[in-house]
């Protein structure tokens, strides 16, 4: 291991690069630093100032995002569960611009969007949505069989006359 006057080192054997001190460690290309990571982990990518473990200003690409998360909102499936009348979600809807429990377009934009919390709330609508159409479908059904009836009740009448 070998280390410099400036308070940096590195191994070549070990492949070990970092600093002695308190400070960043970067890598700089054409006098630009594009890898900071700070003495307590925090690393950027494309910024000199980390505020998370991965900080990056610029765009990523992935083949696949594992975010782990709890409290799957499998509740909204419980007897107990209060599903919102379509009625009350479309007068919260016409009074807040969005729908309910989830954020608005201006607290994404000023705090930014959780996957695995907004990848929860999208479940939890879809699965809210599944009740609605559930209990549409029945109504529907009701309303057929109900309109079948009256079909053949007035099918008796005309023949009677």
């Amino acid at each position: 291991m070998w280390s410099h006057n400036s308070g940096y080192y590195g191994a070549a054997a070990g492949g070990m690069v970092g600093t002695h001190t308190n400070h960043p460690f970067s890598i700089i290309t054409n006098g630009v630093s594009k890898v900071t990571v700070l003495s307590n982990g925090y690393t950027g990518i494309g910024t000199t100032t980390p505020t998370e473990r991965l900080s990056v200003n610029g765009n990523i690409r992935a083949r696949e995002i594992k975010v782990e998360t709890t409290n799957w909102p499998e509740y909204v499936f419980e007897e107990d569960y209060k599903l919102k009348s379509l009625k009350e979600v479309e007068t919260f809807i016409k009074a807040n611009k969005h729908l309910p429990d989830v954020p608005s377009a201006r607290e994404i934009e000023e705090d930014g969007l959780s996957l695995g919390e907004m990848n929860k709330l999208m479940m939890k609508k879809i699965e809210e949505l599944t009740l609605h159409l559930i209990e549409k479908d029945k109504t529907q059904k009701l309303y057929e069989q109900q309109l079948a009836d009256m079909a053949e009740r007035l099918k008796k009448i005309e023949e009677k006359q």
